[in-house]
């Protein structure tokens, strides 16, 4: 019987537009939270979720049915929501997500 296993590392990189400081530290423990639960719901694992006022990096196992691409867009595309809500009358404004991705087999050298 024949196995094929996959490991695939993934490191995200979302800037926000013009790299302003958008991402505020009253947020930021949600927001890295909320995008980790999104590379769950794609089957994957978000092993590391950490970033500055302008930018997130995200280093995730994805499956190897996924692409660097879709997953990128997906994590992209549900950021959307977030864009003009308040939350006890702190603006969530990491609006117009740039990003930049790339994959390495080597976590250690990713920071």
């Amino acid at each position: 019987m024949s196995h094929t296993s996959g490991n695939i590392l993934l490191h995200l990189i979302f800037s926000t537009h013009q790299r302003r400081p958008l991402i505020k530290s009253e947020f930021q423990a949600e927001l890295f939270t909320y995008m980790g639960g999104i590379i769950r719901e794609m089957d994957g694992t978000a092993l590391i979720i950490h970033g500055t006022a302008n930018h997130v990096h995200m280093l995730a196992r994805i499956r190897p049915a996924q692409s660097a691409a879709e997953i990128a867009r997906v994590v992209k595309t549900k950021q959307i929501p977030l864009v003009g809500f308040t939350r006890n009358g702190v603006q969530m404004s990491p609006s117009k997500l740039d990003t930049e991705f790339s994959a390495s087999a080597n976590p250690t050298s990713l920071w």
